[in-house]
């Protein structure tokens, strides 16, 4: 009797060349890091680093989430509305 099945293996694991990639000049977030903000020493430093870019210069913050909330209120007029 002759056997006619074949057994294809498995295709390649996809090899990615470098770990940080790169996206309009925005690097996306290593695994290393994002394992590392999940702990609870990183959430402490992404607070801490959060708060301290905050209070560097309040005008230029306050700017920046002016215009943040006016992008997101003009794609969406009830966004952040809650009474």
């Amino acid at each position: 009797m002759l056997n006619t099945r074949v057994q294809i293996p498995p295709p390649p694991p996809k090899i990615s060349i470098s770990k940080k990639k790169y996206k309009r000049k925005l690097q996306l977030v290593d695994d290393r890091q994002k394992k590392y903000s999940d702990t609870k020493k990183g959430q402490a430093a992404l607070k801490k680093a959060q708060k301290r870019y905050d209070d560097a210069d309040i005008e230029r913050r306050r700017a920046q989430k002016r215009d943040y909330m006016r992008r997101k209120r003009s794609e969406n007029p009830n966004y952040c509305k809650w009474k």
